[in-house]
């Protein structure tokens, strides 16, 4: 944007539109935006003619104005965020050494950090601050706020320890403070530049203050100027004294104190007035010869009010309905300096806001300094009974005063009477279902209406005829009727009407008439006479008695009778039951009654029998099932059925006896059937099958089967007859068990004799029987020993052979072993005892087993031996055992392993026992202590006697038992001087080969860059030595320090082990210790501190520690400076450190004044000649201005006393 012209400027340098910066406390910030505008230029409102700086910037840039009584660094910071865009951000505010003040805040090295998360987002690349003096700090340039600003920004930085503006006012536009490299000029057109017509003046802050009534809350702003004043400025404060009062009504500004903010207090007055929080102007006005310093600033006060507002209740009111209104008084708890007003409503509760009262609404008004109000509400009288009903009167919408009690209940009492209750008499028939009685009212009530009731019998029967009730009845507010319903029970009796009673009592806002307080209900009838039959009956003929039932279909309201007689069937008369003749009543109400016929309970097994019984002549009902059938079960049980065992010799016939437990009147049947069993009915019986009777009267019958005459030897056997399916009878014995005996004699056993390979695996023993048996035979065998031996030649066995019946033969297996043994045939026998069922012939079978074995070979194992274990032990072994001695002869013979140093010759003839498979050959082994590689030698096989050679060598191998030599480096102390530094490496014992190890040095305190020179390689110990040595070379600087030291490590050692892998060096150091001095200071008391600088002669290698003290001279602790003492660190390598003592800015006029810091106890370094650094106070107070004061006496008072 740039829309500045002469027109515009002539407009701005005038202040035509130059507004009071008051009217910034109504605004918000003003922004122009350009989305992609790279320069963002801030103006604090503040400023002289800011309207006009902010009309002549660049085209192109944005312009925030910001808000006087906001935060500026949130201001800015919001906006950056908006705008990604800009990268230079232009600032233009009131300043002071150090110090900015933007929006509401004062922004200086005190508060700096609180801002730094803000500041850390600021992505510009430059920022040019338009602030007077702000650069002309007097603390070291690193220190200052511009370079923090920077730091936390990242920002390049412009600014200037000099005036900003109008040059005639000794102002100037060089920024000519930069940390960094700028790029961009300054953000105003030069025209503007030069017309500006201010500097940047007074700075005053906070511009926004709190303070109360109560004094709880008190407000704090400062004042300082932005430069030297050329002339004392006088800083005139007035605001609204009765709202708030500061301690100080002026201020004053000269040359020494222009750059120390003097603090104004505010104070709110307490006006006894609920008048709300007032905000009212604080006037700032700077009066001075120096025209630089007149612009007047303005601080916005609020006063919070402590008045508490006047407490609104109002009254409660019960009235009669007849009243015609009622009246409500609105009272405040105490009186108010102001008309209060209250907004009011009627609410209906149980009264009613048209029928009961007339609803109104309003506002009442409670003229000033009175306490009281009235509000009136109409009442209506009308004619209904009816409860005491309520309203209320709501409170809302004070001003002026506090709704404490918003609710005013109005009770209205009824005058009206009560109405007359009565019920009405009701005549239904029994079929209608119900009978609804009318409780009437003579006149309508205002208020429900209740009254008991409850039925009563008269003639009708609850439940029987109607279900009784009882209860209360409501009618309604309003309503004049009510009813009671009654069920009424639609029955099956032929009967008279009945009747039964409502009867009313405890009726509630109502009476019971006189008379009219029972109501009668008639019930008249509508049935037809019942219908009579009589039941069948079935019973045991051990019950006694077969009871007959006479019944209805529906009760009667009358007796009914009816004549029965007994009628013979199949049962007679009196065998099976007694006749029975009679007259049965039904009583009224009943449906049933019962007739008795005694029953004879005879012991015959008899089918069911049958008899009647016959009603005749009804009377009160219809004969509608005359007969009733009684059927008479018989009670005696089955006779029981049962088989007995018989017993026979084979060839002749089983005869079995079938009983019953008694006689029966009926044939009695039951099927039969031959079963086997260990009997066969082929060859031991011939099976039948049929049905036996037993005649009626008889108790058994017989059942004949006929066996076989085998020739077999066998044992008893059996068979069963099984019974079934048995009429007239019940089975409880159902099968019958036939043993067969037999007549045949046992057979004769014999074992034949075997001869078999030992290749074939078996040899297979035949047990013959001479004739074969009706059962199994058992036999019981076990192999015994004779040239064959168990278990090298064969697997002995025993156990028992069955033969089972009808066979002849058995077998006998035995395992025969192949073995490897050349020997003869060689014989064992199979022997059988304990025969069962059989007589055994022949008790031994002979087995012979023949060779077929070919002669072992020999062979010789290679061995592996520890020098250490005195003997190398080798193995001759045969593939296969032999049955006789087996010789070879065997030499020793040197290979890398020689004689006698490394074993002892041993030539010799080695025997292996027949039957053996193996034999062991000893050579003696020497355990020298050489540490040396495998070595080896062979034992040789010649002339075998009874075998063949297969392997004639075995290698013997020696391994070596001593251990690996053990490495280790030793310390080195030297001076740094020295040049060089030589470590030794030494085996703790010779070795026969070469020993190598890798090396590196590893910097500790000492660094390898500046203390030594780093190395690493491999060192080589050669065969028969026993060290080997490894040098580093030292750098000698002249940095005094402490005793550094590296190391050098060993790793990855061949044929050694590393025992101690790590040598140290240590360099001691040979330079003198720096000197340190302190310098002298002389500050101004306003300046707030005393920096005092300790100087090393010399930097040192390591940290520098001095103890510090203050000490009074003219200048006295705490007066004019804060004692202190402590310990002050100048870290390895820099040369300087600083002191920093607290100046007290007093008010009084002095002279100088003076104190020391001495320096004391160093380590590190020594503390030179000046060991004092002398702070000098300069005085920055005006001298005090004298006046007198008026004094009035009388004259007779006698003297007059005037106050200087």
């Amino acid at each position: 944007m740039n829309n500045f012209n002469s027109s515009t400027l002539s407009k701005l340098v005038s202040g035509e539109d130059n507004n009071d910066i008051s009217v910034f406390y109504q605004k918000k910030p003003s922004f122009s935006t350009d989305k992609d505008a790279a320069m963002l230029v801030v103006i604090d409102p503040r400023v002289e003619a800011y309207q006009m700086l902010a009309e002549g910037v660049h085209q192109g840039a944005n312009v925030l104005i910001l808000d006087p009584s906001q935060d500026g660094i949130e201001q800015i910071t919001q906006t950056l965020a908006g705008y990604p865009t800009s990268t230079s951000l232009h600032i233009v505010c009131h300043g002071a050494p150090g110090t900015l003040h933007l929006g509401d805040t004062f922004l200086n090295g005190a508060n700096l950090e609180q801002y730094r998360q803000q500041l850390q987002t600021w992505e510009v690349a430059e920022i040019f601050f338009y602030a007077c003096n702000l650069a002309a700090e007097t603390i070291p340039r690193s220190q200052s706020f511009l370079s923090r600003f920077h730091q936390l920004t990242g920002a390049q930085i412009a600014a200037s320890a000099n005036k900003i503006g109008n040059a005639l006012r000794g102002g100037c536009w060089n920024l000519e403070h930069q940390i960094g490299q700028i790029a961009s000029g300054l953000a105003f057109e030069s025209a503007v530049m030069q017309a500006y017509p201010g500097v940047l003046p007074i700075i005053v802050g906070p511009s926004n203050l709190i303070t109360s009534e109560d004094g709880t809350a008190t407000g704090t702003f400062g004042v300082v100027l932005s430069d030297v004043p050329t002339d004392p400025v006088l800083v005139l404060i007035n605001g609204d004294a009765s709202e708030g009062t500061p301690d100080q009504t002026f201020l004053l500004f000269d040359d020494t104190n222009w750059n120390i903010p003097q603090i104004v207090t505010v104070t709110g007055v307490d006006d006894a007035e609920v008048d709300g929080d007032i905000t009212y102007n604080l006037n700032i006005t700077p009066i001075s010869g120096d025209p630089n310093f007149r612009n007047a600033e303005v601080i916005q006060v609020t006063n919070l009010d402590d008045d508490v507002l006047p407490n609104l209740s109002i009254s409660d009111v019960t009235v009669d309905e007849a009243a015609g209104t009622a009246t409500f008084d609105v009272t405040l708890s105490q009186a108010s300096g102001e008309d209060v007003t209250v907004d009011f409503n009627t609410v209906a509760g149980t009264a009613d806001d048209t029928t009961d009262f007339t609803g109104a609404s309003g506002t009442l008004t409670i003229a000033a300094g009175a306490t009281t109000g009235s509000i009136t509400v109409n009442i209506n009288d009308d004619t209904l009974n009816e409860l005491t009903e309520n309203f209320t009167v709501e409170l809302s919408n004070a001003t002026n005063a506090t709704i404490a009690d918003g609710q005013g209940v109005g009770t209205i009492t009824d005058n009206d009477p009560l109405p007359n209750v009565s019920i009405n008499d009701v005549t239904v028939n029994e079929g209608a279902g119900t009978a609804t009685f009318t409780v009437s009212l003579d006149a309508a009530s205002g208020q429900d209406v209740t009254v008991d009731f409850t039925t009563t019998d008269v003639t009708a029967i609850n439940p029987d005829d109607y279900t009784g009730t009882n209860g209360t009845l409501t009618i309604a507010a309003g309503e004049t009727t009510g009813t009671i319903t009654v069920n009424i029970a639609d029955d099956n009796l032929n009967e008279l009407p009945e009747e039964f009673t409502v009867d009313l009592t405890g009726a509630t806002n109502a009476m019971i008439d006189v008379g009219q307080g029972t109501g009668t209900a008639t019930i008249t009838d509508n049935d037809q006479p019942p219908n009579v039959s009589v039941g069948d009956v079935t019973v045991d003929e051990a019950a006694g008695v077969a009871t007959f039932t006479i019944s209805l279909d529906v009760a009667s309201g009358q007796d009914v009778t009816v004549d029965f007689a007994t009628v013979a069937g199949t049962a007679i008369s009196p065998d099976d039951f007694t006749d029975t003749t009679g007259t049965a009543t039904i009583a009224a109400g009943q449906t049933s009654v019962i007739v008795s016929v005694p029953i004879i309970n005879d012991t015959l097994n008899e089918a069911d029998e049958t008899f009647s019984v016959s009603l005749t002549n009804a009377t009160n009902a219809n004969l509608t099932e005359a007969q009733g059938v009684g059927t008479i079960t018989d009670d005696d049980a089955l006779p029981n059925l049962f088989i007995d065992d018989v017993t026979i010799n084979e060839g002749g016939a089983a005869t079995f006896t079938v009983s019953l437990s008694q006689a029966s009147g009926q044939n009695v049947s039951v099927d039969f059937a031959a079963i086997a069993g260990t009997a066969d009915d082929l060859s031991d019986f011939i099976a039948t099958s049929s049905t036996l009777t037993i005649a009626a009267g008889d108790t058994t019958g017989t059942i004949t089967i006929n066996t076989i005459d085998d020739s077999l030897n066998e044992l008893p056997e059996n068979f069963t007859v099984e019974l079934s399916n048995a009429t007239n009878a019940t089975i409880t014995d159902a099968q019958g068990i036939g043993t067969i005996t037999d007549n045949d004699v046992a057979p004769n056993l014999s074992i034949n004799d075997v001869m078999v390979n030992e290749g074939a695996g078996t040899a297979t023993f035949t047990v013959s029987l001479d004739a074969a048996s009706g059962q199994d035979v058992t036999v019981d065998f076990t192999t015994n020993d004779d040239s064959a031996i168990n278990p090298d030649d064969y697997t002995g066995n025993n156990g028992t052979l069955t033969i089972a019946a009808g066979d002849t033969t058995g077998t006998i297996t035995v395992n025969i072993a192949d073995d490897a043994l050349d020997e003869g045939d060689e014989t064992f026998t199979v022997d059988l005892t304990n025969a069962t069922n059989a007589a055994i012939a022949d008790n031994q079978g002979v087995g012979t087993i023949t060779d077929n074995d070919l002669a072992p070979a020999l062979s010789i194992d290679d061995i592996t031996v520890d020098e250490a274990t005195g003997i190398a032990t080798f193995t001759v072994s045969l593939d296969q055992a032999s049955a006789q001695d087996v010789m070879v002869d065997f030499t020793t013979n040197a290979g890398t392993a020689i004689t006698p140093d490394d074993f002892t010759d041993s030539p010799g003839t080695l025997t292996i026992a027949a039957g053996q498979t193996s034999a062991t050959i000893s050579v003696p082994i020497t355990n020298d202590l050489l540490n040396e590689g495998d070595e080896t030698f062979t034992v040789n096989l010649t002339n075998p006697v009874n075998a063949t050679i297969s392997d004639p060598q075995g290698i013997a191998t020696i391994t070596d038992d001593d251990a690996l030599p053990n490495l280790s480096i030793n310390d080195v102390t030297v001076n740094e001087a020295d040049g060089t530094a030589t470590f030794t490496v030494s085996l703790d014992a010779v070795s026969g080969q070469n020993v190598t190890v890798d090396f590196a040095t590893v910097a500790g305190t000492a660094d390898d860059l500046s203390d030594f020179i780093a190395t690493s390689s491999t060192l080589t110990i050669a065969a028969g030595d026993t060290t080997g040595t490894i040098t580093v070379n030292l750098l000698d600087d002249a940095l005094n320090e402490p005793i550094e030291n590296f190391t050098v490590e060993l790793s990855n050692a061949t044929n050694a082990n590393i025992a101690d892998a790590q040598g140290i060096g240590i360099i001691n150091d040979d330079d003198v210790a720096p000197e340190l001095s302190i310098d002298d200071v002389t500050v101004n008391e306003g300046a707030g501190t005393a920096t005092f600088t300790v100087t090393l002669d010399a930097a040192s290698g390591q940290d520098v520690t001095v103890d510090f003290t203050t000490n009074d001279g003219s200048a006295i602790n705490p007066d004019d400076y804060t004692g202190t003492n402590g310990t002050l660190t100048i870290a390895a390598g820099d040369t300087t450190g600083t002191i920093t003592v607290n100046i007290a800015d007093d008010a009084l006029d002095e002279g100088d004044e003076d104190f020391t810091v001495e320096l004391v106890s160093a380590t590190n370094a020594t503390i030179g000649a000046d060991n004092e650094g002398t702070g000098t106070i300069t005085d920055n107070d005006l001298p005090p201005n004298l006046s007198i004061d008026d004094v009035t006496v009388s004259e007779d008072g006698g003297t007059a006393t005037f106050t200087i």
